[in-house]
């Protein structure tokens, strides 16, 4: 699929930074050490998050501290040195709780991370116990629909450590709880959720249950040839979709994900449009994680052409899923110009099977001829959207 690859970096990069209190060279040594992270500079990511927590006072900004702790054990354990990054993960684990406590997902997730570096240490007894820790949490969080991936990895981690020391039931528990999770998260199809599988199969016969890893991989087969045999043309969401409140909207998070990017992805000739279009609309109706604002230029999309109605769909498609990864549901400037870079993407491939619309065609033309233009006029037609919004109140 074609895309307007520039647009999208043009907008993002209009993204304000949040105002911070922190001293200007501890925000230095912070963006180096992210940047060296990010470019898989290890040691000296190592190096200069060491600078950093030197430049800190005692008990001076402690979430700071933990985290760069956090950092170098996970440069560490990508250097292969795993002893030793168990032991820089426990010491950010003893920073985080005495800050902190020890009822909070970051502190799961801190403790999650040594169980793992453990683990690659073999260190499977102990690595045990920490996985305990983390369980700890997130069996006693009521409601951790915002962190299923994390809780899908501790869950992942804690089964492969009690299999490394032969408690395969608690191993399978643990695998099963992660799976659905992970059906929820990333679909039935999805090569996560497939390659997971094989470890449950393996936990299976290791407890000797032959005929469950048998079913298991009988699983992984018919999924494998679903997929193939679609094209990868799947999407995995509910057939049918109940969500009278925000509430219920919840359940649903993830498949809307899901349904985002698909939509967003495929030419509307694809076999599940409507079903995406459908539970989007549903989704941005009931749901309190996204407001979504609509100027005159987007309400005409889905009026009177035939031929756009399936661009308004790609727009809420856009802000949706911004608010989902960024976990911001006010309809701000920084969603409403990456939905529309959504939009244009998805109107430049499917433009060929719909026919011209005449307001995306200015669009298009406008950014063609003068880029700092088109933001301009973007920007405009936000206000006006918002200013509309508030002479309706």
């Amino acid at each position: 699929m074609k895309t307007f690859s520039t647009l999208a970096l043009f907008l993002l990069v209009s993204l304000v930074t949040a105002a911070t209190s922190l001293p200007v060279d501890v925000l230095r040594l912070d963006s180096v050490a992210n940047q060296q992270f990010a470019s898989e500079q290890y040691v000296d990511a190592v190096r200069t998050r060491q600078q950093l927590i030197a430049s800190l006072n005692p008990g001076d900004n402690d979430s700071l501290h933990a985290f760069s702790l956090v950092q170098i054990a996970r440069c560490l354990s990508r250097e292969e040195l795993a002893d030793s990054a168990a032991t820089v993960g426990k010491q950010a684990l003893y920073v985080y709780s005495r800050a902190f406590g020890t009822q909070s997902m970051d502190y799961a997730i801190i403790a999650d991370n040594v169980s793992f570096y453990l683990l690659q240490a073999k260190r499977y007894q102990e690595a045990v116990s920490y996985s305990e820790k983390a369980l700890a949490v997130i069996n006693s969080v009521p409601d951790l629909t915002g962190s299923y991936v994390d809780e899908s990895i501790i869950l992942v981690h804690a089964a492969e450590n009690y299999n490394a020391v032969g408690r395969n039931p608690l191993a399978i528990a643990c695998e099963l709880r992660a799976l659905k999770l992970m059906s929820d998260i990333y679909g039935e199809h999805s090569d996560t959720y497939i390659d997971e599988l094989q470890f449950l199969s393996k936990f299976f016969a290791d407890n000797g249950d032959k005929e469950k890893a048998g079913q298991t991989d009988d699983t992984i087969t018919r999924l494998r040839k679903e997929k193939k045999d679609a094209g990868g043309n799947v999407l995995d969401i509910p057939a049918t979709v109940k969500m009278d409140s925000p509430r219920e909207a919840e359940r649903y998070r993830w498949a809307t994900l899901r349904a985002c990017d698909y939509y967003l992805s495929h030419y509307i000739t694809a076999d599940h449009m409507a079903e995406a279009a459908s539970l989007i609309a549903q989704w941005v109706t009931v749901t309190d994680e996204v407001t979504v604002t609509l100027d005159s230029s987007l309400l005409d999309l889905g009026n009177n052409q035939q031929q756009s109605l399936a661009y308004l769909p790609a727009f809420l498609a856009g802000c949706c899923r911004y608010a989902l990864q960024s976990g911001e549901k006010d309809f701000s400037w920084n969603m409403y110009g990456t939905a529309m870079a959504d939009l244009l993407n998805f109107y430049n491939a499917n433009a060929p099977y719909t026919g011209k619309v005449d307001s995306l065609e200015k669009l298009i033309a406008a950014y063609a001829k003068n880029r700092d233009q088109f933001v301009d006029n973007l920007k405009q037609l936000y206000n006006k959207g918002m200013d509309d919004r508030k002479q309706q109140r």
